[in-house]
């Protein structure tokens, strides 16, 4: 007992470490919706608020309650992330349960085949993005791996009396997790569907199937059973607003929201795909560069171990069944087909790392079992996983820090600077987002206020739409309290004339303008001047300041919305614009979003491919999110209204 407390010890504080050495995590999500779900749940908000962050500002709250708390309670960044980096860290204990039990017992060096393979683990770049920051996948990963714990455990000598109880309990765990995080319900059906395959369809099998999937349903009622429940009462939707081409909100687009970042678009592409995961590149399976050698070797090593069993099997005569009985590897095969069942699942469904991150920490133990079946000597498979360990860690040194965006450690996580009335007094703010929701400052500001999330960076809500009936409710109930969020420059001046046009014309639509002579300057900060005891990335000021979110709140009042010449230019345009989604819906989806307008251009963004669409000098040209294709010349506006455009549909090549 004593040497398991104090390796799960030191696996807890390399877990720490890593977090640490990370620095404090200032990523996209957390910024723009992590931290306002919590306070909007906590403050009930919800009824209020509509969109307050965008279309996450619905996710379950419940997962992001101790970041926010412990944040507002003023705690120090460091323990904060500590925290968060120490309950990832028991993860690794379990998956030294897993390799010690289902993988290499019996082995000669077992502890040291072990330790090697979760130190091939941990070198995740996945995992060392993510540990000790907000994203809630890393302690969803804690549940994952631990279900597969217990249905390996109910599996491991055959269907017995105590595998119900076991697999109700892994069924749970999993349950839990899906509640949390839908994008854990690819774990579901690859637990599901491993346990059919291998166990085949007898009426044992079919009892622990159902302990099974009473479990997963106990578990996730308990977590987002109310939750959906709350959803579906307010807006008749309980995954609201995913899945509303399903339920038809009349708040949110029924178009499908399924996002391609990531997903391959070929069988090629799948095949390919862990060999484009080891180079530098951005955006193959994560946003950042990401380099992960591992799943080439993955996939060698398996394919030189598989072959050499096949080998021997021919030799002995023996070829084995692919539906062989149940045998004592049960739960090993059980392992095997939960992780090519979920990496099968994942790229189906987002493709995005963060999602995967449960099987690409497995990834460690496979990769070191999978040399040891084609070395057959634990000795060569130590060497082998050495060498295959240094040459990970040498890569990642080389990408950089493996966080989305990071920044030092201080003793606030965020730093508010917020003018007094606007602590004092409620408004109900509407925000304009490019790139971001401005909810961030929403727990800095009077607890009273409103917040409405008008356009972001994947839609633009219209006065004619989908989610109008709340937006004026909210406009005519505050219309004397009415103010504008926006994500301004870092200096302390107000913009140029243009700028302030072209915030009018975003709210012109809705009869609203600014009152320039009413405007206030706000920040939130996330890169802090450093404590001097905890250095991390600086820029040449010694402060990264990327990740601070300067922010302009000007009045609102009554205008008398756009001119007759802009609205017929706005009629023309959509009409062009409802052509080209109709025309390639693989594309341009979610369909029907206001139109964008500004000085020289109009625009609608598209959730589905991070394609924005802008309308400019007579011609359309597309662009895509961040990695390209820039600027691509989609024909003339005329071309467009005649349907005479040359416009190919087709999915657009990946970056790398």
């Amino acid at each position: 007992m004593l040497i398991t407390a104090l390796r799960n010890a030191a696996l807890i504080s390399l877990a720490c470490l890593m977090t640490y050495l990370a620095g404090k995590d200032a990523n996209w999500d957390l910024i723009n919706y992590h931290f306002y779900i919590a306070h909007a749940w906590s403050h009930s908000k919800y009824l209020a608020d509509f969109m307050g962050a965008g279309p996450n500002s619905y996710f379950n709250p419940i997962g992001y309650l101790p970041f926010y708390c412990m944040v507002m309670a003023g705690w120090h960044s460091l323990i904060i992330g500590l925290l968060l980096g120490a309950f990832l860290g028991l993860s690794l204990s379990v998956l030294w349960e897993l390799s010690a039990r289902f993988l290499f017992k019996g082995a000669h060096h077992v502890q040291w085949l072990i330790a090697l393979s979760i130190l091939l683990a941990v070198s995740s770049p996945v995992y060392a993005g993510t540990v000790g920051g907000t994203f809630l996948e890393p302690t969803l990963t804690v549940f994952v791996l631990s279900s597969l714990l217990m249905t390996g455990l109910g599996c491991e000598n055959g269907v017995q009396q105590k595998s119900t109880m076991l697999i109700f309990l892994g069924g749970l765990l999993m349950g839990l997790a899906t509640g949390f995080k839908i994008t854990n319900i690819i774990f579901v059906a690859a637990m599901g569907l491993s346990l059919l395959l291998i166990l085949g369809i007898r009426w044992k099998t079919l009892l622990l199937a159902a302990s099974f999937s009473t479990g997963v349903v106990v578990g996730y009622l308990t977590i987002n059973g109310w939750w959906a429940y709350y959803l579906y009462q307010e807006f008749g939707n309980p995954f609201f607003p995913f899945f509303n081409e399903l339920f038809q909100s009349p708040d949110f687009s029924t178009s499908k929201l399924d996002h391609d970042r990531f997903k391959p678009t070929s069988l090629l592409e799948v095949i390919i795909l862990p060999f484009k995961m080891a180079e530098f590149h951005s955006w193959i399976y994560v946003e950042n560069n990401a380099p992960d050698i591992r799943p080439t070797l993955l996939v060698l090593f398996g394919i030189a171990a598989a072959a050499k069993k096949l080998v021997a099997k021919v030799r002995a005569n023996n070829i084995p069944e692919l539906c062989s009985n149940v045998t004592s590897n049960t739960a090993r095969n059980i392992i095997f087909t939960f992780f090519v069942c979920s990496i099968a699942l994942w790229l189906w469904t987002t493709g995005n790392g963060r999602y995967a991150l449960p099987v690409l920490i497995l990834i460690g133990p496979l990769l070191t079992f999978a040399i040891y079946k084609a070395t057959s000597s634990a000795k060569r498979t130590l060497i082998v996983a050495s060498i295959v360990l240094v040459i990970q860690l040498l890569n990642a040194w080389a990408a950089g820090n493996p966080r989305w965006t990071n920044t030092d450690w201080t003793h606030l996580w965020f730093k508010a600077t917020v003018p007094q009335r606007l602590k004092d007094n409620p408004f109900a703010y509407l925000s304009l987002g490019s790139s971001r929701s401005n909810s961030v400052v929403a727990p800095f500001l009077h607890p009273g206020s409103t917040f409405v999330s008008l356009t972001g960076g994947t839609y633009a809500f219209r006065p004619d739409g989908p989610g109008n009936k709340r937006i004026h409710q909210i406009i005519k109930l505050h219309n004397a309290h009415l103010r504008m969020l926006v994500t301004a420059t870092p200096s302390s001046q107000l913009p140029e004339t243009g700028t302030f046009n072209n915030w009018d014309m975003s709210l012109a639509p809705w009869e609203l303008k600014i009152v320039r002579t009413d405007c206030e300057f706000l920040a939130v900060d996330v890169a802090l001047t450093p404590d001097k005891n905890f250095h991390g990335n600086t820029g040449e000021d010694g402060v990264d300041k990327s990740s601070n979110v300067p922010i302009i709140s000007c009045a609102l009042e009554p205008s008398i919305g756009e001119n007759e010449a802009t609205l017929r230019e706005r009629k023309r345009l959509t009409l062009v614009f409802d052509r080209v989604e109709e025309s390639c819906p693989l594309l341009f989806s979610p369909r029907g979003w206001q139109l964008t307008r500004y000085i020289a251009s109009w625009e609608r963004h598209y959730l589905q491919s991070d394609i924005v669409v802008r309308a400019t000098n007579g011609r359309l040209f597309l662009s895509k999110y961040q990695y390209g294709p820039f600027d691509v010349d989609m024909g003339s506006i005329e071309d467009w209204e005649n349907g005479t455009s040359k416009f190919v549909c087709k999915r657009l090549p990946k970056p790398w």
